[in-house]
């Protein structure tokens, strides 16, 4: 359990949005992870895209149960164009429906030590029998980084930096970065 908060405001969980089910699935199962730590207020989980509950059905939920001060948080690594533009717009358009509600805006997640963590602990599973049965060594092994790509040069940027961090001191050959769509290197 974390400690209480000193405000009990509703958090906005902002995921992206997936046709994919199991991406849907995957949102709503942290946002549940995460009211199970923190009991102290409501955790509100919506997308911007292609799936429901849509943001505008998270604000109505929080406004029906009374709140009038809403903390929205972004589950999106980097600062794109819908975590800086798209998210905000949405939040626009329930603050034009709902005048009375405050929203505070987080940060998405970045580039930090828990996110690099993360990918280092997910590369050294490569390195186990079930994954690299040959037992290729990290020096005779080229990093292929890929990311998802986008309109927003900062966005772009911050792959091409998370990749370098991950690649600095890990042992493999080199590290190349490409993307899947928008923008290049495909």
């Amino acid at each position: 359990m974390l400690p209480l908060l000193p405000s009990q405001r509703p958090l906005l969980m902002v995921g992206h949005g997936s046709r994919d089910s199991q991406g849907r699935d995957s949102l709503l199962e942290f946002a549940a992870a995460y009211q199970a730590l923190d009991a102290s207020r409501p955790v509100i989980p919506c997308f911007l895209e292609l799936t429901e509950p849509t943001i505008q059905d998270g604000v109505d939920q929080c406004v029906a149960k009374g709140f009038t001060d809403i903390s929205v948080l972004p589950i999106l690594l980097f600062a794109a164009r819908h975590n800086k533009f798209d998210v905000t717009n949405e939040l626009d358009r329930a603050r034009q429906r709902h005048p009375q509600v405050t929203f505070h805006y987080g940060r998405h997640f970045g580039i930090t030590p828990e996110i690099l963590t993360l990918w280092q602990d997910r590369l050294a599973q490569l390195d186990t029998p079930a994954f690299n049965p040959e037992g290729i060594s990290r020096e005779d092994t080229v990093l292929l980084f890929v990311g998802r790509g986008a309109s927003d040069p900062d966005a772009n940027g911050d792959v091409f930096k998370l990749a370098r961090v991950l690649w600095e001191g890990s042992g493999y050959k080199t590290v190349e970065i490409c993307f899947i769509g928008i923008t290049h290197p495909a």
